[in-house]
């Protein structure tokens, strides 16, 4: 869960729980100093935490496209529902002309 204020914490031991603690806080926002005697734990974290940052850019750029294109079949939608209603108009007025 994202805060409004972030916190800097330490973490010390990158097991199980250190490294899900951290790994969970970091993702929220929150900066995190790590240490653990064993540097492949160090860099399994950080290889988690930038592989979850590279998936976020992913799926936002994703969602910006399909954003982007849904944007344009909307207006295309509402021009062409524009255009009907004008035809119709014309037709209802050649009717009572």
């Amino acid at each position: 869960m994202a805060t409004d204020t972030s916190m800097q914490l330490g973490m010390v031991g990158l097991g199980r729980m250190g490294s899900n603690l951290a790994r969970r806080l970091i993702r929220d926002g929150h900066r995190c100093v790590v240490y653990d005697v064993n540097p492949d734990a160090v860099k399994k974290l950080v290889e988690s935490v930038v592989g979850f940052q590279e998936r976020s850019r992913a799926i936002i750029e994703e969602m910006r496209k399909m954003a982007t294109r849904n944007s344009s079949e909307i207006r295309e939608a509402v021009e062409d529902g524009k255009r009907r209603m004008a035809r119709l108009a014309a037709e209802t007025a050649t009717l009572t002309a």
